[in-house]
């Protein structure tokens, strides 16, 4: 059962019920406080079940370059999230947003609530030392959260065809559209120490890529 919040299947809010704690934060994890708790107590209780869960997950696949998409959640546009009732910091911990892109949190009247959401990674490691650079992460959540539609290039990464393909004297990791001609992504590959990798012996790319695409 949910320990932080509680859900309301009448009004579509999702209450936070736990209290600030001595340095004043309310600290709530999206993966486990909202979608997994919430999962449980949708499970438990039999109005809950007369609705459908209000969350989407997504996340958890596999990417090239010894990845794994990080875990992102949208909640419906139907409902939002009530802060507790006491002035406080609100600590999200994890990626969280409304289908529609509102604002998926209720004011409180009365009290002063600082929001601050802790946004994770789109790609996370599996492997120590990986080497994978910090524009590297910055391109590939550029190129998805410009593509809207909730992560609509993110579908297409894990669904579509790709290919790892040589162009002039670099490899490219590119990523088709759903007719298999047109790229969506198109990302310059890179070693441990970032640089491009270009002519490596047959089964050594694999080894060397690592790239977070």
């Amino acid at each position: 059962m949910g320990q932080k919040v509680s859900f309301n299947s009448i009004t579509r809010i999702i209450a936070i019920t736990t209290a600030p704690d001595a340095n004043g934060d309310i600290t709530i994890n999206v993966k486990r406080d909202l979608y997994s708790d919430g999962k449980e107590d949708w499970v438990a209780n039999e109005n809950l079940r007369k609705v459908s869960f209000p969350i989407t997950a997504m996340g958890g696949n596999p990417l090239p370059g010894e990845l794994y998409l990080g875990s992102t959640f949208f909640l419906d546009s139907n409902w939002k999230i009530q802060p507790y009732s006491a002035d406080h910091r609100l600590i999200i911990d994890g990626n969280l947003y409304s289908k529609d892109g509102s604002d998926p949190f209720l004011d409180t009247n009365g009290y002063t609530v600082r929001v601050v959401q802790q946004v994770s990674s789109l790609t996370n490691t599996i492997s120590a030392g990986s080497g994978v650079t910090e524009q590297d992460k910055d391109d590939i959540i550029n190129g998805v959260w410009t593509q809207s539609d909730n992560g609509n290039l993110v579908l297409k990464i894990l669904r579509n065809k790709r290919e790892i393909k040589k162009v002039d004297s670099v490899w490219h990791l590119i990523v088709y559209d759903n007719d298999n001609v047109t790229p969506v992504l198109d990302k310059v590959l890179k070693d441990v120490n970032a640089d491009e990798i270009a002519d490596l012996a047959d089964g050594i790319l694999a080894k060397e890529m690592k790239s977070s695409v």
